[in-house]
């Protein structure tokens, strides 16, 4: 088992590096004592991030001056830590647009997004809400922006497409949390090009609806997936799948449920396939959402 010391405002002795160097090598500092020992202020500190401690405080009647002197609250720019982290995952980030690995769109509109509504949410009730320094580098922000919404699996292609995603994802919450999300995502292999999707789904699998938001397939064949023209694409809401082995999530000729078109297979297969991606994506979900910032925080 990994054993960890607590956070350094937290710790009941604060070790120089060079007992820290002895600790990992030998076992124990120069004065004897181990990581047990050590750790006898505390067993762990575990949370998601500060912006949930944040919004407790809040929920339990202490107001923002009284949350933010916790120590969690203690660094320059947001959190203790987690300020640290995030600017890692920054400088990561920055590091992968210098050499082109993602594309700019998608995390800037996403970190623009949450600055701009955790600001106007803070500029109107700054007795209430999260400053947008809080919302960018105290909880998983950078991480979400430039590693999670950059998934070229899920992700939007078009660079019109990609502003839009960045700076749109859609959770549904039930008693304060997350229950399904919608996800503008995109089936790249249609047959006159790139078909931009936005679908529904809860966390276990199944979709509850999908909707085509643009495409340029062939009018009178590939052009059945919009919903004013046939009521095909209305077939995927209730749908639920298993896995990524799941056969049933393929048109008919391929051995699925899934109708295709006459005269039209690529299209309705391209439309199967980026909805499969994505419900498997949105059950990866749940362990990240608890981090990612929202548009002001709940009294």
């Amino acid at each position: 088992m990994t054993s960890w010391l607590s956070p350094h405002e937290l710790r009941a002795t604060t070790l120089s590096f060079q007992d820290t160097w002895l600790i990992i090598f030998r076992g124990h500092s120069a004065q004897g004592s181990d990581i047990h020992a050590l750790q006898m202020a505390y067993d762990g500190v575990s949370q998601a991030t500060q912006l949930d401690a944040f919004k407790t405080g809040l929920r339990s009647g202490y107001s923002i001056e009284q949350v933010l002197q916790q120590p969690l609250f203690s660094g320059v720019l947001a959190g203790s830590g987690w300020q640290w982290v995030n600017l890692g995952f920054l400088v990561g980030g920055l590091f992968m647009l210098s050499y082109k690995l993602i594309h700019w769109q998608i995390p800037i509109s996403m970190l623009a997004a949450i600055a701009i509504c955790s600001g106007l949410a803070w500029g109107y009730d700054a007795a209430h809400q999260a400053s947008p320094l809080i919302h960018l580098f105290s909880g998983a922000s950078m991480l979400g922006a430039f590693f999670i919404a950059t998934d070229p699996v899920s992700a939007s292609t078009p660079p019109k497409g990609r502003l839009i995603y960045g700076a749109l994802m859609y959770l549904a919450r039930k008693n304060g949390k997350p229950s399904a999300a919608a996800l503008e995502t995109i089936a790249p292999d249609g047959y006159s090009g790139a078909i931009q999707l936005l679908v529904g789904a809860n966390f276990n699998g199944t979709v509850l609806g999908t909707r085509v938001i643009e495409h340029h397939e062939t009018p009178g064949l590939g052009d059945k997936i919009e919903l004013r023209i046939s009521n095909w694409i209305a077939f995927f809401s209730g749908k639920k799948i298993e896995s990524s082995g799941d056969k049933h999530w393929a048109i008919k000729k391929d051995g699925g449920v899934f109708d295709q078109f006459t005269g039209a297979t690529i299209t309705p297969r391209a439309v199967v396939n980026a909805v499969r991606r994505t419900a498997l994506y949105m059950e990866t979900l749940p362990p990240k959402l608890g981090s990612l910032s929202v548009c002001g925080t709940n009294k």
